[in-house]
């Protein structure tokens, strides 16, 4: 995936922002999450997306071995857990789709902006979905990159601080009664 499709997403207490590749933002407010009832809801919601994907990892490492055979000359236990992996799949797809439902009051009117973020991004917008949703925040992210002096700079700026705690720290030694000194570990 290239790097200009990449969204990037701030959760504040019910609200979710999706910031577009472009730099735009686009607000989405959620439900109040932090009653008993929309809380079960999400609790329950990903309880069953952990049991769900459990199975597919389990169902990813029987399938492997025969992973790379053309699917015709796979036995009936094989195509059965091929069958059972594909539906385990769209099953966790609809659990995205199960959060947004639990999670946004006018889903309908956002769907458009929603199916634009990549796939492989989904579990990182769920993730702030739910945030939002209980009521927490997460912290602003960096809309434009920094430029190549900035990170020369940054880059600079923290092997001082390496350098510095190094020489800095001299070996402290405890002098005993006797007269001898340790060394202190």
């Amino acid at each position: 995936m290239s790097e200009d499709r990449l969204y990037q997403f701030r959760a504040e207490p019910f609200k979710v922002t999706l910031i577009r590749p472009d730099g735009t933002a686009y607000p989405i407010p959620t439900y109040d999450g932090t009653g008993i009832f929309r809380a079960a809801q999400l609790d329950r919601i990903t309880e069953d997306y952990q049991r769900k994907t459990k199975e597919i990892d389990d169902l990813k490492g029987e399938i492997k071995p025969f992973s790379k055979l053309d699917a015709t000359k796979l036995n009936p236990e094989q195509a059965d857990l091929l069958d059972r992996f594909r539906k385990a799949g769209i099953e966790i797809s609809r659990y995205y789709f199960d959060y947004c439902k639990a999670a946004l009051p006018d889903l309908e009117r956002h769907l458009p902006e929603l199916d634009l973020i990549p796939k492989d991004q989904i579990n990182v917008f769920v993730t702030y979905l739910v945030t939002a949703t209980l009521g927490g925040d997460s912290g602003k992210p960096e809309v434009a990159p920094k430029t190549p002096e900035e990170y020369v700079k940054k880059n600079r700026k923290n092997r001082r601080k390496k350098k510095r705690t190094k020489f800095n720290e001299s070996s402290q030694m405890n002098g005993s009664a006797d007269g001898n000194t340790q060394n202190r570990k």
